[in-house]
């Protein structure tokens, strides 16, 4: 459980810096970046993240794929900012290790966040302002 609340934060991590970077991709609204995880000079995993931006160059949806060398899709990062421009609701899927966690927004945009491994689930309701 470790090893995934790790991914998991650095994917937000990254997800935040490339909404907060001045990098210009394209002139176009949809967007992909590239990129590949090492250790130890051997590659982990390659990571494709493609997002669409609104008329005012604000991300409306990014998404990011995780695959093994050998090309296997083994985890996905979904983040939605139509209710919100600044706090997005997010899907994470590990499907190597069947473990699924969900943020969404209700109403008053406090932030629901569900964690499932295979068949268990546990809720959290997080408050906006502990954010």
């Amino acid at each position: 459980m470790k090893k995934v609340l790790w991914f998991t934060s650095t994917v937000f991590s990254l997800v935040c810096g490339l909404l907060c970077s001045d990098l210009t991709f394209a002139t176009t609204l949809h967007q992909k970046i590239q990129g590949q995880a090492f250790m130890d000079g051997v590659l982990i995993y390659k990571e494709i993240h493609s997002g669409i931006k609104n008329p005012e160059g604000m991300y409306e949806k990014l998404t990011t794929e995780y695959f093994l060398p050998n090309g296997d899709l083994i985890a996905k990062l979904n983040a939605d900012f139509s209710k919100n421009k600044f706090i997005p609701e997010l899907q994470f899927q590990d499907f190597q290790n069947s473990i699924e966690e969900k943020s969404v927004l209700d109403a008053l945009e406090k932030q629901k966040l569900t964690l499932s491994h295979k068949s268990q689930s546990q809720s959290l309701l997080i408050n906006q302002d502990s954010i």
